[in-house]
């Protein structure tokens, strides 16, 4: 697991240092503030690979651009370390490991439908500086998720979410009536086959209260695709998965990809006459992209749980970021302090430099309680723009500061009016204001 990351003059920030905990870590801020290169930076540290583009240092501080790492292993006194110092000459990063024994499997959903998936089952000491370290990660463009990789030769990487899933699901089923003399029927899981592994990670992931999701018979979908096409079974029938809302691919997907992580990893681990890694890290880039309102309230706790549905005893970290009160409201009754932690990115020193805090833990209630917390910072809960400027002007007015009135609502009638344009009739500033004008 990832313990600790230190960043000097690489990114939005002269410096971070960010103690890990070991099971959750939330980031918020505002956009532009660092949170994605934070997810960036943490599976670089843990794969020695780059998502995308690699970090760039600055320019100009006068000191060496410095990336640092310190990790779980066998030896609590003493964590297993990585550094890097960057080199101008050959644009690069190089780094040095001492102390880690124990690699983690490592999953990263991004923002844009890509993920990336680093497997250590693949990777030997003996290759830290060659091809195999690369060759070991895997980056996934939307459509590879679903398609797959070209083949290379005689070699084929992944088969992708279409083939895989439907082959799994059929697999599953042979196996069934082999052992068992009569058919399987979607929603049925019966061992520890990959489709096993997908339902119980789709279960977890897709259903909501009062609105549950599971994988329906997978069904030809054109005469000119010889494909069987997965699908997800809705309330109101079986929905092919590539015709699914936006939120239910990435839900999919994600449940794809990790399933497909742990199984490749298990069957790699026993070629090489190992055992498979007891940890899995899990990055996840705004946790409620393309998520209605009601998902977003099950998808952080159903992540946490995930562990269950792989059918071992996998411990999980998370580094998650989320711009959504609803996230935040829906970990409360799960929130460990002792295993948790909840980061802000926030402007300091007059807008020009970017700081990180962790934030101490203190429940907030529901989504408006997040919204005005020091998280979010929006006084008025929510409202409109023009509404917080009416509210703040009404206050003012109240309070007896009319100097301090902006011009348009310097009077107790075009106040009013504005309160009137911009609130709904039961909003809870009301009584506030009647009371104080007519008392």
């Amino acid at each position: 697991m990832l313990k600790m990351l230190r960043m000097r003059d690489v990114g939005p920030a002269p410096s971070f240092e960010i103690t890990l905990s070991d099971r959750l870590n939330i980031f918020t801020g505002d956009n532009g503030l660092g949170k994605t290169f934070i997810l960036d930076v943490a599976w670089w540290a843990l794969t020695g690979t780059w998502s995308g583009h690699q970090a760039a240092p600055h320019l100009d501080s006068g000191t060496h651009p410095l990336i640092a790492a310190e990790f779980e292993s066998g030896s609590r006194a003493r964590p297993g370390q990585m550094s890097s110092e960057f080199d101008f000459a050959k644009q690069e990063w190089p780094r040095k490991i001492h102390g880690i024994k124990d690699w983690c499997l490592v999953v990263y959903a991004r923002i844009d439908g890509a993920f990336s998936v680093w497997d250590p089952a693949r990777w030997s000491w003996e290759d830290e500086k060659a091809e195999i370290r690369r060759s070991s990660a895997f980056h996934f463009s939307p459509n590879e998720v679903w398609d797959g990789f070209p083949p290379k030769g005689e070699q084929t990487l992944c088969n992708g979410l279409i083939r895989d899933w439907a082959y799994w699901q059929i697999q599953n089923k042979v196996e069934h009536i082999q052992r068992n003399g009569r058919p399987l029927r979607a929603g049925k899981p019966m061992g520890t086959s990959p489709f096993d592994t997908l339902e119980k990670i789709v279960e977890k992931l897709a259903s909501t209260p009062g609105e549950s999701i599971g994988i329906g018979e997978p069904v030809r979908l054109s005469v000119h695709d010889v494909r069987d096409h997965p699908t997800l079974a809705m309330p109101y029938g079986d929905v092919p998965l590539v015709l699914a809302s936006a939120g239910q691919k990435r839900i999919a997907s994600f449940a794809y990809l990790l399933t497909w992580a742990w199984h490749e990893h298990r069957k790699a681990s026993q070629l090489r006459n190992q055992h498979p890694v007891k940890k899995i890290v899990l990055l996840v880039d705004e946790l409620e992209s393309h998520l209605h309102p009601r998902w977003q309230r099950t998808i952080l706790p159903s992540i946490l749980g995930l562990g269950s549905a792989l059918q071992t005893q996998v411990n999980l970290q998370v580094l998650a970021t989320t711009h959504s009160p609803l996230i935040l409201a829906s970990i409360e009754p799960h929130f460990a302090q002792d295993r948790d932690s909840l980061y802000l990115l926030e402007l300091a020193r007059g807008g020009k430099q970017v700081n990180l805090r962790k934030l101490p833990w203190a429940r907030q209630g529901d989504a408006v309680g997040w919204l005005t917390s020091p998280v979010f910072g929006l006084d008025s809960g929510g409202r409109s723009p023009e509404a917080e400027i009416a509210i703040e002007a009404a206050e003012a007015y109240m309070r007896g500061e009319r100097k301090q009135l902006p011009p348009g609502l310097r009077s107790k009638p075009a106040i009013q009016k504005a309160l009137e344009r911009t609130l709904s009739g039961i909003d809870p500033f009301w009584p506030r204001w009647i009371v104080e004008t007519h008392s």
